[in-house]
């Protein structure tokens, strides 16, 4: 069983949950790209090079067998691209809505403001890399993308810009 089947679709859309389609799409999971392709009818290799980029990856650290030392690497990761305005290549702006909700990327489905960093959200992330870490499919993709200059702005970029239209989210609320 995948991770995204272990942890379950979110069903919170409301307008905290929904920052990140305008600011930092979520991270394709393990399958997310042919999903998404066999919902649109499109070819992946199509749906892949029109709709997604190759992030910056996520930094991952193990310890040594003999416990003497740690290594770090980079995990490649894949988002939806985004529009000049930062909102999701997905994301329908007239409704507000995601225009592929039922088969969104893993970062999407299964993650929303109101979860628990600590208690739940790095588990299923940690879970998720290690499954993309797994997949010569998925890393493909990455690099065909990464290849092809297809790259998502630097993470800290999108992070600063959902953090800062998060805040004023709340503030509104």
């Amino acid at each position: 069983m995948s991770i995204r089947e272990q942890a379950g679709r979110s069903t919170c859309s409301c307008e905290a949950c929904r920052v990140g389609c305008r600011t930092m799409p979520g991270m394709c999971g393990v399958g997310d790209v042919e999903r998404i392709a066999e919902h649109l009818g499109r070819p992946t290799e199509q749906v892949l090079a029109e709709n997604f980029v190759a992030g910056d990856g996520a930094r991952m650290a193990r310890i040594s067998a003999d416990c003497r030392s740690v290594e770090q690497f980079d995990i490649p990761t894949m988002t939806p691209r985004q529009q000049p305005d930062g909102c999701c290549v997905f994301y329908e702006k007239d409704s507000g809505l995601c225009g592929i909700h039922a088969v969104s990327p893993f970062g999407c489905a299964c993650f929303d403001s109101h979860m628990s960093r600590e208690a739940k959200g790095d588990m299923l992330m940690k879970a998720a890399l290690l499954e993309i870490c797994d997949s010569p499919t998925y890393q493909q993709q990455w690099y065909a993308l990464r290849h092809a200059g297809c790259v998502a702005r630097p993470t800290k970029e999108r992070r600063a810009a959902f953090e800062q239209e998060y805040a004023q989210v709340k503030a509104r609320a």
